[in-house]
């Protein structure tokens, strides 16, 4: 896992920055990372490097206000990831990753 940082651009307004970070799927059982909605990416989206994201809450209630990020898409340095899933808020401590 290491750290981001990506211009998203919304369905409506301006683009702006973002911090995030990139991991494998692996990352959200083996930490145990809680799900608000959706899950994290499959298998076979992995395997075959689909552009998939799962975003945080507070992200996924920015760019989508109205409903579920959940099977939306986003644009991320103008490319367009479809969202799998919704975190809850997580900061673990001590932070281990």
């Amino acid at each position: 896992m290491y750290a981001v940082q990506l211009d998203v651009t919304p369905p409506t307004g301006a683009p702006y920055s973002q911090q995030g970070r990139a991991t494998y799927r692996d990352f959200f059982a083996m930490f145990q990372v809680p799900f608000k909605a959706g899950a994290a990416w499959s298998m076979q989206d992995e395997s075959g490097l689909a552009d998939v994201v799962v975003l945080g809450a507070t992200l996924a209630a920015r760019l989508f206000p109205q409903g579920s990020a959940v099977g939306q898409t986003v644009s991320l340095e103008g490319r367009l990831y479809r969202v799998t899933g919704v975190l809850e808020p997580w900061s673990p401590m001590p932070r281990f990753y």
